[in-house]
């Protein structure tokens, strides 16, 4: 008996042992993240090489922004997940993968990126006014990094690191994710809020009273050429390419089609023709040559120079 229980003992010691030793994998468990900056010569900016199997989609842009100094905001949440894995390639181009099949582009200014829907890219955007420079330089920066986090909990740990009393009448129903470094605590209220249609308010007597109140929503960053799908910019420079090459065409057939009118008319003028012209006056004649060019040029010569001009007995007199 005793036997038979040690046995026992020993078969489910091995087993746990083989359970504890056998791959991740084994359990469907998801291989380990990276992101890795790529020492490459003679670039213009960072590069990097990155493995996100089956993640989710916020925290990839998260990651990204973290490992690349980024200052992110997500206005609104992207659900979903999915795997990339690239190979010395920027930032941009990242986000671009990420974002192109997902309806989403980001736009920059002043050292922020916002992810947008395509749908919000076609409102007029004006430069610097989500995220301007420091209202005051000489301001202590703090850091902000919240992923999918709901607003009324980042804006009070803002609230906290910049020692204001911040009241929020309002609800704020909504998660950002903002990854924010060395900004002033009013550039993180607008990142926040702005975006998603709040702004705030400072206490006339105290600047460190702060009131969250609703506003307009301004998505307030100029859109880059880097975050505009292919097919648009490829037909606005063929576009561009044909306008600019009309006006030149157009300028070189005008201008010397002018000065050969020009010449004409002056040409008839002082002529000489020793009796009248035929049907109308001389000076009218001119003007016809002038606007006209060749054909009436051709007309006068015919009736006025040619061989079958009439004779002087039968030139009607013009009047």
């Amino acid at each position: 008996m005793k036997c038979a229980i040690a046995t026992i003992h020993r078969a489910l010691f091995l087993a746990l042992a083989a359970i504890t030793a056998a791959p991740s994998g084994l359990f469907g468990e998801s291989a380990p993240t990276s992101i890795t900056q790529v020492a490459t010569a003679g670039t213009s900016e960072p590069r990097w090489s990155i493995d996100f199997p089956n993640e989710d989609i916020t925290t990839i842009l998260a990651e990204v922004a973290k490992a690349a100094g980024i200052n992110l905001v997500l206005a609104d949440p992207i659900q979903g997940r999915t795997s990339i894995k690239l190979r010395n390639v920027t930032w941009r181009q990242i986000y671009r993968e990420v974002l192109t099949h997902l309806g989403y582009t980001f736009v920059e200014s002043g050292g922020l990126v916002l992810i947008v829907s395509r749908d919000e890219i076609i409102q007029p955007w004006t430069p610097d006014l989500l995220f301007p420079k420091a209202d005051r330089p000489e301001e202590p920066k703090i850091a902000v990094r919240f992923t999918d986090a709901p607003a009324a909990v980042v804006l009070n740990d803002i609230a906290k690191s910049a020692h204001l009393s911040l009241s929020v009448p309002c609800a704020l129903n909504f998660t950002v994710t903002v990854h924010l470094t060395s900004v002033t605590w009013r550039q993180a209220f607008r990142a926040v809020l702005n975006p998603n249609g709040y702004t705030f308010s400072e206490d006339e007597y105290s600047d460190e009273i702060v009131t969250v109140r609703p506003g307009p929503r301004r998505p307030d960053v100029s859109p880059q050429e880097m975050s505009t799908p292919r097919e648009l910019s490829l037909a606005s420079t063929l576009s561009g390419w044909f306008s600019h090459s009309a006006l030149y065409l157009s300028s070189a057939i005008l201008v010397p089609l002018a000065l050969f009118h020009l010449v004409f008319a002056i040409g008839v003028a002082r002529r000489p023709l020793g009796r009248p012209t035929l049907f109308f006056p001389k000076p009218l004649w001119v003007l016809f040559v002038l606007g006209g060019g060749i054909v009436p040029l051709l007309a006068y010569w015919l009736m006025h120079h040619s061989s079958l001009a009439p004779s002087d007995s039968r030139i009607p007199r013009a009047s």
